[in-house]
Parts: structure tokens; sequence; C-alpha cells
């Protein structure tokens, strides 16, 4: 992997240049001209100190990363859209992270149907094969299923749970780093995620309504999400695992199917209203994967394709509450990579 940085050497202030080693001893920087304001290449020798040469400037034994700053920077898109990339000037490799779309739970709006969930919507960077994020399934009677990772490593988003004729189930928790989302509720609590994931929305304490899924960040691996707890309110949505949204949980009433997923990626909530006699049968939506890719080779002034998915809608027809969104961020610069060196920082970050 190649890593441009920019940096004064003594008296001499260098332009970008590339340095193709990797740590921060037993390197030799050579050919840097004198009196110059440019540095022509680095190359990594078996040299156990750290010298600069024929610059001008000499010193032994010092750790590189004292003296060479890395250019970095990163690119978050969080509104669903197909966008264009161009990779800036000097950078070489990127490391990328993407959320799909949380699924949409189910509506009740009888005593003998629901209506289904819609689905969420994958996320990927340049192409379906390089990294990708599926979108949780959207929920029928019972939780819809999780999105899978469909490239690059991470995790899946939690199921809905299942529904019961006296208790709506849970929506699922958007996918972790390194384990997947939480269950959504049965009759019962959510379950953590895992692996920093969102935790799964709770069944409700009433028939009619369960949580909302937790989301996931998108600056690194953290704390997993946790469960939602059974409540007769509109808090029993999971948690946002790694700094995600929390899920929200439904309202008993007329209003129907408010209990939207946490961002990224959480699948949102099943519901009913008050009219429906025995009620239940309402599946939250699966929670949107979680998948990333380290190390990514790029190259200056090309584009990339970026898709970011929708989270699903209530009943599939976009006027009720939506499932959490979908993410892609692109991070550069030396030594970041996910799920958790140096990628917390927005570094000058541009949001789409």
């Amino acid at each position: 992997m190649a890593n441009y940085y920019s940096t004064t050497l003594g008296n001499y202030l260098s332009n970008l240049f590339q340095a193709p080693f990797s740590g921060s001893t037993n390197t030799t920087l050579t050919n840097l001209k004198a009196g110059s304001t440019s540095l022509q290449y680095v190359t990594k020798t078996g040299s156990p100190t750290t010298a600069l040469a024929n610059c001008g400037y000499l010193q032994a034994g010092v750790d590189i990363s004292t003296i060479l700053s890395s250019v970095a920077g990163s690119r978050l898109y969080n509104t669903p859209a197909t966008y264009t990339w161009t990779c800036p000037t000097g950078v070489y490799s990127v490391s990328v992270v993407c959320v799909g779309g949380g699924g949409g739970g189910s509506i009740q709006t009888s005593t003998s149907a629901a209506s289904n969930g819609g689905p969420g919507g994958q996320s990927y960077f340049n192409s379906t094969a390089t990294v990708r994020a599926n979108g949780g399934s959207g929920g029928t009677v019972d939780g819809g299923a999780g999105g899978t990772v469909g490239a690059g490593t991470g995790g899946s988003g939690g199921a809905g749970g299942n529904s019961t004729a006296s208790s709506s189930s849970g929506g699922g928790g958007a996918g972790g780093y390194s384990g997947a989302g939480g269950l959504g509720g049965s009759n019962t609590l959510g379950n953590a995620g895992a692996g920093g994931g969102g935790g799964g929305g709770a069944a409700s304490a009433y028939r009619y309504y369960g949580g909302g899924g937790g989301g996931v960040g998108i600056y690194g691996s953290g704390s997993n999400g946790a469960g939602g707890t059974p409540y007769s309110g509109n808090n029993n949505g999971g948690g946002g695992g790694s700094g995600g949204g929390n899920g929200v949980g439904g309202n008993a009433g007329t209003v129907l199917g408010d209990g939207a997923g946490g961002q990224y990626g959480g699948g949102s909530s099943g519901s009913s209203s008050t009219s429906v006699g025995t009620g239940g049968f309402n599946g939250g939506g699966g929670g949107g994967a979680l998948a990333y890719i380290n190390n990514f080779t790029t190259v200056p002034g090309s584009t990339y394709t970026v898709v970011v998915g929708s989270g699903g809608y209530t009943k599939n027809n976009n006027t009720f509450p939506q499932a959490g969104n979908g993410a892609v961020r692109i991070v550069w610069g030396n030594g970041r990579s996910f799920p958790s060196t140096n990628v917390s920082t927005a570094y000058n970050e541009t949001v789409n």
C-alpha cells in the first residue's frame, strides 16, 4: 500500500511524496534535493535507524511519525441515492464502510391481514463485488430477516421477532463490525447487538406496536446496542450500536406504523391500531448489514460509484415511517482502517 505525506524537513518545505514503506522505524529517506521544495522518492531499507539523507538534514534514530503527517480525509454519503466519487490527488488507497437500509415493519389494519413492510436497499462502493451491505427484509406476520454482507467483512442485520396473538414483535438492529444486529423481541425484550451492532427493538407491552431496531455508527466499532425493553409507551426501541441512532417505539392509537428504525440501518417496528380486537401479528423489519473493506487501491482522478440504500417503509407505500437509511463512508490516510484504527475523527469530512 502506498501512502502519501507532507512534511517540513529542517528549513525546507516539501510537497507531497510517496512513501512505499510500513511502520515507523528501520526506514531511510533518500534523494531529497537540498535547498529544494520537492522530494523525489522514499524507499525502505534494512537500516536499524531512521535517517534523512542527501537533503542537508540528517537525524538518526527518529520516529518517522514525528516527521511525517499523512494526507487524510473522508467522505460520508448518508442520503439514499447513486453518487460518483472522484478520488482526490495523492490518494492511492481507501478504506470503506457500508451500511444497508433497514427493513420496514408490517402494519395490521384489520383482524385478518397485515401489509408487509418494504425491504431496505443495498449500499455499496465501486461495484457490488467490492464492498456491499444488503438491506434487511420487510416484516410480515413475523419479523423480516436481517440483511447479509454481500462483499467485504462485517455483520448481518438482526431479524425481527415472531409475533403472537397478544404482542407485536420488535424490529431487528443493524449489523455490527464483527457480529450481527440484535434480534427483535418476540413477546419480550429485544436482544443486544454483537460486534458493535444495533440492538433489537422490544415487543410491545400491549399488542399494538413493537419497538424499532437500533442503528449502527460509521466511525468505527464501539459498544453493542442494548436490546429494547417492553414498555407501554414509545421508548421501547433498540439501542444504537457503535454510536448509531436508537430505534423508536410505535404509539398506540389511530396513527399507524409510527415506529421508525434507528440510523443507520435499523429495522422499523410492526404496528396495529387499537381498533384491532385481537391485535398482534405485526413483524418488525430486519436490520441492514454492515460491511467494510480496507486498503482498496484507487487511482487519483478516477471516479467510483457509490450507492446508498434507503430504509424500507412500513406498508411499503412511502407514506408511513421508514426504517433507518443506509450509508457509505470513504476514508483515506496512512494507517486508517476499519473496524477501529484512526477512523473516529472526521478529518475535514465532506457529507452528502
